[in-house]
């Protein structure tokens, strides 16, 4: 997981289609607030509109074409347009019941919406659960404050992850509680993630050893893998994070050859 910059520009689907159905949302609980809190009625909250091509194109762009939480690139998957807040219900815990109504007045909110891998948005993984620190107070409506939330889940368009998530090669590990929770509840450290960050860090060790011994190596080939490994860093590449922490690792093998 990297820091990701969502654009500042709101999607004229989400200004003018999403604002209409969120006045809509927000008017028919303030009428009415005891029918959805007693799930008589439930809210609509439409994936063509937040999870329209020009929505969801245009967070798949300002993140490289890769999943906000596992870094995983979209290049042969779709992926899916996340809320963080969940829209419909939440949970606390995975063995939680799920508690409705979710975080409905933020279903077409810019910020509260992310592009991610179909695993990681998946109920084995985020699913509906979204965990507070203890004395947090969630908010239920819309009329509630969402300053007063501290939620666990890190989220990557606010908060740099690298204060809470590190990498031991392909292994992923924990700084802070948030960084704990996050992985858990993410499921960083499922096994064929672990496998898939464990053969891309194969090839980035078989190009430190061909730069490191350069000189039994043509200069064609060296420049080669030298350039793989600066692109390799970058936050367009899928698995930067764990990248970047393994090249500053091998920084004495290297000796400033990139």
């Amino acid at each position: 997981m990297i820091k990701i910059n969502r654009p500042v520009g709101i999607p004229q689907k989400l200004l003018i289609e999403g604002a209409a159905a969120d006045k809509i949302n927000r008017s028919n609980y303030d009428q009415n607030p005891n029918s959805y809190i007693s799930l008589q009625f439930e809210f609509e909250i439409l994936n063509k509109i937040y999870g329209h091509d020009t929505v969801k194109s245009v967070l798949r762009t300002a993140q490289f074409g890769k999943c906000c939480f596992c870094e995983k690139d979209q290049k042969e998957e779709d992926g899916a347009v996340e809320h963080f807040r969940p829209k419909m219900g939440f949970k606390d815990q995975r063995k939680d019941k799920l508690t409705k109504p979710g975080y409905y007045w933020l279903g077409y909110t810019w910020s509260n919406l992310l592009f991610c891998c179909k695993k990681c948005n998946g109920a084995k993984c985020k699913g509906n659960l979204f965990p507070l620190r203890p004395k947090s107070k969630r908010a239920r409506n819309h009329s509630d404050d969402l300053s007063l939330e501290d939620p666990f889940l890190i989220d990557p368009a606010t908060i740099d992850p690298n204060d809470h998530i590190y990498f031991d090669e392909h292994l992923v590990g924990f700084r802070t509680d948030y960084g704990r929770e996050s992985i858990n509840v993410l499921k960083l450290d499922r096994p064929e993630l672990n496998d898939l960050r464990e053969e891309h860090l194969s090839n980035i060790k078989r190009a430190i050893i061909i730069v490191s011994a350069g000189k039994y190596f043509s200069p064609e080939v060296v420049d080669r893998e030298k350039e793989f490994l600066i692109k390799a860093q970058l936050p367009t590449a899928k698995f930067s994070a764990a990248t970047k922490a393994f090249i500053s690792k091998s920084s004495a093998i290297l000796g400033g050859l990139i």
